[in-house]
């Protein structure tokens, strides 16, 4: 059964900086290490801004195509499949309250393996929803 992540309060899903370190120097497919100065204007940056690094969790505001500078405007929702990654699981576990951004409380969830499943929001509070057909 595999286990899923979710945000269970009004708030929406975020990671600290520490269980995005973790995730990094564990290997999750699902985080990038971009350099700052690839985002933000050069005057804004201090003197040995081009050294600093930012952790960002799937398809989060900083990830983007180092070579174009381009950032992706995407969220957590965009990134079902990282939900279900073992390495976050383990990190949240491990970690506890701690694991989670401002405004997010964790929950995991399990799902049986035979369901086809997509995360759903209001407002930041998200669940589990199995994947079905809509028209109209």
């Amino acid at each position: 059964m595999p286990k899923v992540v979710i945000c269970s309060k009004h708030g929406g899903f975020s990671l600290s900086e520490e269980a995005q370190r973790r995730l990094y120097e564990r290997g999750s497919k699902y985080i990038k290490a971009v350099p700052t100065v690839k985002y933000f204007k050069e005057d804004h940056l201090k003197n040995d801004a081009s050294k600093l690094r930012h952790l960002k969790f799937c398809n989060t505001p900083l990830i983007g195509d180092l070579s174009s500078g381009k950032v992706l405007d995407e969220n957590y929702r965009s990134c079902d499949e990282a939900r279900a990654d073992p390495l976050l699981i383990g990190v949240i576990e491990e970690m506890g309250a701690e694991a989670a951004g401002p405004y997010c409380e964790f929950s995991i969830v399990d799902v049986p393996d035979d369901a086809e499943w997509k995360i759903e929001e209001y407002d930041g509070l998200e669940w589990v929803a199995e994947k079905h057909r809509t028209w109209g």
